[in-house]
């Protein structure tokens, strides 16, 4: 049961992400809500084989959301260039594992 609640706050945490994001190469459409979508199998995403911590995010675009903060296990963050807006949060600085965070310059 514990596996699934984890599963749960992992797919809430991406789905706050996702609001703050913009989806014009429509590559958050498979990022839903549904008990049966598999948050590691959402393109864009790519977890650890063993823990299923989400490791990166790749190519999106729009402002950050604060919530990245919660996805403590990030190695890389991957934005689009030129499609980036607002400000980089000060939780991508609390990253320990982070090692590679690509973007462009922000609006």
């Amino acid at each position: 049961m514990e596996e699934k609640g984890l599963a749960y706050r992992k797919r809430t945490t991406l789905l706050k992400i996702k609001k703050s994001f913009r989806d014009v190469d429509n590559v958050l459409y498979d990022w839903t809500d549904s008990p049966s979508s598999d948050y590691c199998a959402w393109r864009g995403i790519t977890c650890d084989n063993v823990t299923f911590n989400v490791v990166a995010l790749l190519n999106l675009g729009g402002e950050i959301s604060p919530a990245i903060g919660k996805l403590q296990s990030l190695v890389s963050i991957g934005l689009r260039e030129k499609r980036l807006s607002g400000q980089m949060p000060y939780e991508i600085g609390d990253f320990s594992s982070l090692k590679n965070l690509y973007a462009s310059p922000l609006n």
